[in-house]
């Protein structure tokens, strides 16, 4: 099945899930749902035309973990993208650097099918997604590049099961980044 206007999906950085009355949210960067509990999560929240849940899943590691974007797949399971961060003292079981990006697929009912992570020894974030006809990913995000600026645009083109193509950052002197995919 394809997206239904009428259905909404929100993919938050979380802590743990808080008692709110489900709403409709639209994809708004990195918005976070407030609850109680230790760091925050990414939180899959599927509500019906009425905003009546009909599922939620969180997902994470012991850190600061956020989603930035979310697509349904032809095949009605989403695409989730943004950011993990895992302290540096793990080892690079995460990614290389502390903050890394994801990418996360799952099916109908947001139970993960695969999730990696993409990065470099600096600082990175996923904040855009966008899905091609074959069902290969482009992700736009930040990433650190020391030496040309601090905050660069991030472009990463993956297959349809998140494995790297290419990828390259974009950017001047100063702070930059994207806001639209298309």
């Amino acid at each position: 099945g394809g997206a239904r206007h009428s259905d909404a999906l929100a993919a938050l950085g979380a802590r743990r899930p808080a008692r709110r009355r489900p709403r409709r949210i639209r994809d708004r960067g990195r918005s976070r749902l407030r609850g109680s509990g230790d760091d925050d999560d990414v939180y899959l929240l599927k509500v019906d035309p009425a905003g009546k849940e009909e599922w939620h899943r969180t997902w994470g590691g012991p850190r600061i973990d956020s989603a930035s974007s979310v697509r349904q797949t032809e095949d009605g399971g989403y695409l989730v993208g943004g950011t993990v961060d895992w302290p540096r003292w793990l080892g690079s079981s995460y990614g290389p650097g502390q903050s890394d990006g994801f990418l996360m697929a799952t099916d109908g009912l947001g139970n993960p099918i695969w999730e990696k992570r993409y990065g470099t020894a600096c600082d990175d974030g996923i904040g855009l997604i966008a899905i091609e006809e074959d069902g290969g990913i482009i992700a736009a995000g930040n990433i650190v590049s020391p030496g040309r600026g601090y905050w660069d645009i991030w472009l990463l083109k993956t297959d349809a099961v998140g494995t790297p193509e290419w990828q390259f950052a974009l950017g001047g002197p100063g702070n930059d980044g994207a806001s639209c995919l298309l």
